[in-house]
């Protein structure tokens, strides 16, 4: 009776001990950061922002890739051109690349298209 016992709880204190192991290098690298941010400068033709990021206290500069997802508030797609300087904006990065940009202060005057399916 107690050998099934402490085979179950040797079975137990292996598993937690695995679920709670820290985060290696590689596991880091595909995690995607989100950041909230005002937009310092937008260069459309180079496909890069520039950002202040107020919770970690820099500004930072981003290259967008060719397949970002640009959304407004609404999550209609919108151009890059409709950012300005002190538009409210969320961003999903990985590595220093801007998979997703969500503009949060965009009026309904330049609304984009909904979202395709």
């Amino acid at each position: 009776m107690l050998r099934p016992v402490l085979g179950c709880l040797t079975v137990l204190a292996v598993l937690v001990l695995l679920a709670d192991r820290p985060l290696t290098a590689q596991d880091k690298a595909g995690k995607k950061n989100n950041h909230e941010a005002t937009i310092i400068k937008v260069d459309t033709k180079g496909s890069s922002i520039e950002v202040d990021i107020p919770k970690e206290k820099k500004k930072q500069h981003f290259k967008l890739v060719a397949s970002v997802k640009i959304v407004d508030k609404h999550g209609h797609v919108i151009k890059l051109d409709v950012f300005k300087k002190g538009d409210q904006v969320k961003i999903v990065e990985q590595e220093g690349t801007v998979h997703e940009l969500h503009h949060k202060t965009h009026d309904s005057k330049k609304a984009g298209k909904p979202p395709t399916k």
